[in-house]
């Protein structure tokens, strides 16, 4: 059954303004009444003669793009919903923004258990949202782009990347690459990154900061011996009962990494320079011996130190420090059935000495020290140039028995790592280091006079006099003596019938270095020995400790904060940031190319590619649309349909150029 249709309906509706709108009305009048299947040939020319003199179709026929005013409520809503897709980038921007504001603070503190929480949900947050954003962008540009020339590989392209799979795959199946194809792979590489960065940005740690400690230079002066009449000041007496305190010290503080008032002791390096094999850079990692974790100190009381500030309750420290200690190697000789006649032969020298009253010193300085009863130290003469090692020789007796020991006396230099927790302090690595350039002695001992003063005739008087004093009881040997058959408790005389050199040529060469070594600590800085380091603001008024003169050096360490902090990761962090700016940008770029669009959005919409399309006419053999359903079902395996690509030239003719005629004519 033929109609007759009245085209100056068309033309109305085109002086309306409203061209797209009145399509579609006409188009789905166009459904409801014309049967194209039962209608003839004739009755279909009739139709397309009537409407080939309505304005209608001179405006489609013209070769120039297809164009519409689009509604301003229309782009509004395009343009407020591809911004929305940007929010969840904002967020994400302002969540590093706060993770940076709140690096190293503790994670107790607000915002941060917020921060902790945001950042388990990012991987799946992020993938999400930059799903959405990139896939707009890709169909907002294939749009964009298709109205004004594109190629059929680039369109395939962009609509084939909407996933991060698919932009995988997409040039795959295409067997083909081109410009887009790296860009498109990086832009979808940021969707995993970013979802990871915003769980990894954020971690628990420590902080840490550089800080300043000081230590005691043992390389100085006595302190006690202020006179020229030799009068010893009152810092002998506080050396003295400091040596005595480490003497009288539990064993387990002897063998500890700290003395009695927490100072950090120097372990002896020779046991592992003679069992084992250095680590990096030379350094032995202490008490990782092959036959003992056994520690063996270099000294009874450890060097003096402090970081700037003190030690806090709730931080740890490391730092390095370079310093120096006496060592001897004792060969021991044992002499039974000495008479007392012929033991006070032996220590006359070490008492009497002939008095100058006009230069107030001794007529010749003496190299034997005794206390008097038990015990006699000589040193033998030499003068500050020589390089052999300096010579003691120690006797001792205990009943009848003398125990004489030949000792050489060298200075071992080393490098500590200290670590500190909070103020418990050890030292955990040891390396040699060569003696210094500026270092012209071989010993703290050498040089040294009566007034603690540098000269080539007086040596170790000054320290070797005090030295054998030290602990002297009323009777009996004294607890230094005592302390190389019963380190445990040297002041008790239950062992004082067991003779020195029943415990070997080691064991004595051990305990004498570290005797030495505590006497010369004790010695060099007696208030410090016996109380923490005190510092620049406990001084008085003139004291600059930054002074080499001081007695104090300056090293640089670690400060790490005992209460866990938050750690953002600066890498991760990055990667972050620009992710969730691309994503901001994408979201950006799409709404701004959806405005910038003219023609109807035919793309990813199934309708466009069927017969009845109000954009374009698409002849048979198509798939036909029944009752509001595509159905290809009555295609014949020789009927399938012919897929063509139409060759536009290098012009790539736009979308809005449309090859055929398109007419509509309301039914008249």
């Amino acid at each position: 059954m033929s109609q007759s249709y009245d085209c100056d309906s068309v033309s109305s509706c085109s002086d309306r303004g409203d061209s797209l709108s009145c399509h579609e009305t006409l188009q789905g009048e166009l459904l409801a009444d014309i049967d194209y299947n039962n209608s003839d040939d004739s009755e279909q020319d009739a139709h397309t003669k009537k409407c080939a003199d309505s304005p209608m179709e001179s405006d489609i026929d013209t070769g120039e793009p297809f164009t519409t005013i689009k509604p301003l409520r229309s782009l509004l809503q395009q343009l407020v919903l591809d911004l929305l897709l940007g929010l969840p980038a904002i967020g994400f921007v302002i969540y590093a923004i706060f993770l940076s504001w709140n690096d190293g603070k503790p994670v107790d503190i607000d915002p941060i258990p917020t921060l902790r929480v945001a950042s388990s949900y990012g991987p799946t947050i992020f993938p999400i949202a930059f799903a959405a954003v990139a896939s707009n962008l890709m169909k907002a540009s294939a749009a964009w782009k298709l109205e004004r020339g594109i190629t059929v590989l680039s369109l395939e392209l962009l609509m084939g990347s909407r996933t991060v799979f698919s932009s995988i795959t997409s040039p795959i199946s295409l067997r083909a690459f081109n410009s887009l194809t790296p860009f498109i792979l990086a832009l979808w590489a940021l969707s995993p990154l970013g979802g990871q960065a915003a769980l990894r940005v954020f971690d628990v740690g420590h902080s840490a900061q550089e800080w300043p400690f000081w230590f005691l230079n043992i390389h100085q002066r006595l302190p006690y011996i202020k006179y020229q009449t030799g009068v010893p000041s009152a810092e002998l007496a506080i050396s003295l009962a400091a040596f005595s305190t480490a003497l009288a010290s539990p064993m387990h503080l002897k063998t500890a990494s700290q003395d009695v008032f927490g100072h950090v002791k120097v372990p002896m390096i020779e046991p592992y320079l003679e069992s084992i094999s250095p680590g990096n850079d030379g350094w032995y990692e202490v008490g990782k011996l092959k036959n003992t974790t056994e520690i063996i100190y270099s000294s009874l009381s450890g060097i003096p130190t402090s970081p700037s500030g003190g030690f806090q309750s709730r931080a740890n420290y490391t730092f390095r420090l370079q310093t120096s200690y006496l060592n001897t190697l004792c060969s021991l000789v044992e002499y039974s059935n000495v008479t007392t006649s012929e033991w006070k032969k032996i220590i006359k020298p070490g008492i009497y000495q002939e008095w100058n009253p006009q230069t107030q010193r001794n007529v010749t300085p003496s190299n034997f020290f005794s206390n008097g009863r038990t015990l006699l130290i000589e040193t033998k003469p030499r003068n500050n140039t020589s390089q052999s090692p300096q010579e003691l020789i120690f006797t001792s007796i205990s009943r009848d028995t003398v125990t004489n020991a030949t000792c050489q006396l060298t200075t071992t230099f080393v490098e500590l790592e200290v670590a500190c927790y909070r103020a418990a302090c050890a030292a955990s690595y040891i390396r040699p280091l060569k003696r210094p350039d500026n270092a012209t002695f071989l010993t703290v001992l050498d040089g040294l006079d009566w007034y603690g003063q540098s000269s080539s005739s007086w040596r170790t008087p000054i320290f070797i006099s005090n030295f054998v004093h030290a602990g002297l009881p009323l009777w009996g040997p004294t607890p230094m003596e005592q302390y190389f058959t019963n380190p445990d408790s040297p002041f008790e005389i239950a062992y004082q019938n067991q003779p020195i050199s029943v415990i070997g040529d080691d064991t004595f060469s051990r305990h004498f270095s570290q005797l030495l070594n505590t006497f010369w600590i004790t010695s060099v800085a007696p208030f410090d020995a016996i109380n923490n380091l005190t510092l620049q603001e406990q001084r008085p008024i003139g004291f600059d400790i930054s002074d080499t003169a001081s007695g104090y050096l300056k090293t640089n360490g670690t400060r790490t904060s005992d209460t866990p902090v938050l750690k953002v990761h600066r890498v991760w962090l990055g990667i972050l940031v620009m992710a969730s700016l691309a994503t901001l940008l994408a979201a950006f770029s799409a709404s701004i190319l959806n405005v910038l669009r003219r023609g109807p959005d035919i793309l990813d919409f199934t309708t466009s590619l069927i017969r009845d399309t109000p954009y374009m006419n698409v002849d048979d053999p198509a798939i036909p649309m029944q009752n509001g359903k595509t159905d290809s079902s009555h295609l014949t395996p020789a009927e399938t349909p012919n897929y063509n690509y139409n060759n536009t030239s290098a012009a790539q003719r736009p979308s809005g150029h449309t090859k055929g005629k398109y007419t509509a004519c309301k039914p008249g």
